[in-house]
């Protein structure tokens, strides 16, 4: 690790980085040596190195000291407390409106991820898959005839949801595609909010509630891809486009 990079951290957790590596080894086994102290073993055949550093050890002895006098003032009620409860302003996070909140942005390992705050309701009733009631700003489904490239069989009026995101030009879709005894078929259409073009070669993965990968694919031409047959649950569909990871939860019900 580079030493600009030590000096932060050990700015952030308040870490001498010149003090005495015996000073260090004296202070990670200090706790140990006076619980054995207090009762009553022979600490020094315990901790020879410890008790050694504690005679020349000036700083290390009044550590040892003071620690000692705070578990005493412990044990016999004498311990300070303080008058109250410090009260803590929290205001700064208050909720913001359901639109701000509908992508929640954090910083991980160097990589934005952004996740849609409010869970996406897929029914299921025998054959058919519909989206169950959404939260705002998430519109209200669109119904179309879904070509026979993207399933087996005839054409069907499935049902697309818009995912709004006002923060790339990433725009997407999902798709309810065949149900069966097995689960619902769901899609994901990916194109450009600003060109309409489509998006081909863009990671998608599915995962489960645990975030274990299900499934990962390379959206085609036409930049879809089908999760086919998922059973009730709970999932997680990701997409990484331009360094940027969307996530999507959604919940199965039978």
């Amino acid at each position: 690790m580079k030493s600009n990079e030590q000096e932060i951290l050990a700015t952030i957790f308040d870490v001498d980085l010149h003090k005495d590596p015996a000073c260090v080894a004296c202070e990670r086994e200090l706790s140990y040596y006076i619980d054995n102290e207090l009762a009553g073993e022979n600490v020094a055949a315990l901790f020879p190195e410890v008790h050694a550093h504690l005679q020349t050890c000036a700083s290390c002895a009044e550590l040892h000291q003071d620690m000692l006098m705070l578990i005493e003032m412990e044990r016999t009620g004498t311990l300070l407390e303080p008058e109250g409860t410090p009260e803590i302003d929290l205001s700064f996070l208050k909720k913001t409106t359901t639109k701000q909140k509908l992508w929640q942005k954090v910083e991980m390992a160097g990589q934005e991820i952004m996740q849609l705050a409010s869970q996406i309701p897929i029914i299921l009733q025998g054959a058919q898959a519909r989206f169950g009631q959404l939260a705002l700003p998430l519109p209200p489904p669109q119904m179309a005839t879904v070509p026979t490239t993207r399933a087996e069989g005839d054409q069907a009026v499935h049902q697309l949801l818009d995912i709004p995101s006002e923060e790339s030009d990433l725009a997407f879709q999902l798709e309810l595609g065949y149900a069966s005894e097995d689960g619902v078929t769901v899609g994901v259409s990916l194109h450009d909010r600003n060109t309409q073009d489509s998006l081909r070669g863009v990671r998608t993965t599915l995962r489960d509630e645990r975030k274990r990968i299900i499934a990962s694919e390379l959206s085609d031409n036409e930049g879809h891809v089908n999760f086919v047959e998922l059973p009730a649950g709970e999932y997680i569909i990701e997409v990484k486009y331009q360094g940027v990871i969307r996530r999507l939860p959604i919940s199965i019900e039978s």
